[in-house]
């Protein structure tokens, strides 16, 4: 039986997490009941940079991260982290090339590591009641200063959607127009493989808004095609809902038509979207496949920059264009505040300026 998501998430987080000291290990599992398997991943990927950074610092003390004691982390003063443990954060080493580390990756870390000290100072206790940790560096750093309003980010969220009828363009090149830009026979015959499968994919997003990991989720039973809706499990593991339109039921339709037979799906395969590999029977298909199928059309058709999140964006702005109904569109996605949601208020706002700026150009 192929494991979910979540259950992968989970799966390589407890693998994982054995290798950071055992505090840390508490912390996650007691974060585990609130915090996803994904972000408490994330989560465990950033202790990892700061424990091997921290190891280092100390001239290699202690023979794994592991060993790392509380004291360590008392010790450690205000300089050390601004002065040295930011710079280290602040390059992302790549082989013999260095990138700098955008603000927004530098503040999750630093949010990340918060909320551990947090958590030894004020909420965990040894077998005497007391807390683990004493002195707590991390609450004296202040995160990156990023300054961007909902209007910057909503300019930055617009070079990265499908706007107006670039939606209708761009399912339509998946269904069919790409066929033209092929000059591989290869290609050629991986794209009539899977194009009505790639197309329902991406059919489904742009008229769900639903997010990458709840696509690569479904499965047959959640799919209710004559009411037009699935069932997915959203963050924080509930269970939702969620309606598409007549397109993407007819592009789901004709994905189904050739699901069992092209993609050699066994009785027991209850996954909706499945690939063919190197195996006799098609497995389910993986989130980054996704991900990776949608980029490549995104960028043969032009949108280089548009990513399988940028569908999900691009449905909530024409949401909203059409209905203006914030708290709806706020159901909709799945956002636990009305704040994340208003973003695309402001991609609107974006797009009406640009019309303007166009029709004044217009000569009389």
């Amino acid at each position: 039986m192929h494991k979910t998501t979540s259950e992968r998430d989970r799966e390589y987080l407890h693998n994982h997490m054995r290798a950071l000291p055992y505090y840390v290990q508490k912390f996650i599992r007691y974060k585990e009941r609130k915090l996803s398997p994904s972000t408490l991943r994330g989560y465990s990927l950033d202790f990892e940079i700061f424990f091997k950074w921290l190891l280092a610092f100390n001239d290699n003390k202690w023979s794994s991260i592991d060993k790392i004691p509380l004291s360590a982390l008392e010790k450690l003063r205000i300089d050390d982290i601004e002065e040295d443990f930011l710079y280290f954060l602040s390059i992302k080493n790549e082989g013999e090339k260095k990138k700098v580390n955008k603000k927004a990756t530098i503040n999750r870390k630093l949010s990340a590591l918060k909320s551990l000290f947090y958590y030894l100072g004020n909420i965990a206790e040894d077998e005497n009641l007391n807390p683990l940790l004493y002195r707590n560096v991390m609450a004296k750093i202040e995160l990156e200063d990023l300054k961007l309003d909902k209007e910057t980010l909503a300019q930055q969220i617009s070079s990265k959607i499908l706007l107006r009828d670039e939606i209708d363009d761009f399912r339509a090149y998946v269904a069919g127009g790409y066929e033209n830009n092929i000059t591989n026979k290869l290609a050629l015959r991986r794209y009539k493989q899977n194009k009505e499968r790639d197309t329902a994919i991406i059919s489904l997003i742009l008229s769900s808004g639903l997010r990458i990991n709840e696509v690569a989720n479904i499965t047959l039973s959640n799919l209710n095609m004559v009411d037009g809706n699935v069932e997915v499990i959203r963050k924080g593991e509930k269970e939702r809902i969620v309606s598409f339109s007549s397109i993407a039921s007819n592009d789901l339709g004709e994905y189904l038509k050739v699901r069992n037979s092209r993609y050699k799906a066994s009785k027991k395969q209850d996954y909706l979207f499945l690939t063919l590999q190197q195996t006799k029977e098609g497995s389910p298909m993986t989130k980054r496949a996704m991900q990776l199928m949608i980029e490549k059309y995104s960028k043969a058709f032009g949108k280089p920059k548009l990513k399988a999140h940028g569908l999900r964006h691009s449905f909530a702005t024409r949401f909203y264009q059409e209905t203006n109904n914030i708290a709806q569109l706020k159901k909709i996605l799945g956002h636990e505040s009305i704040e994340t949601t208003m973003i695309y208020t402001h991609v609107f706002n974006t797009e009406i300026k640009d019309a303007i700026e166009k029709v004044d150009r217009q000569e009389i």
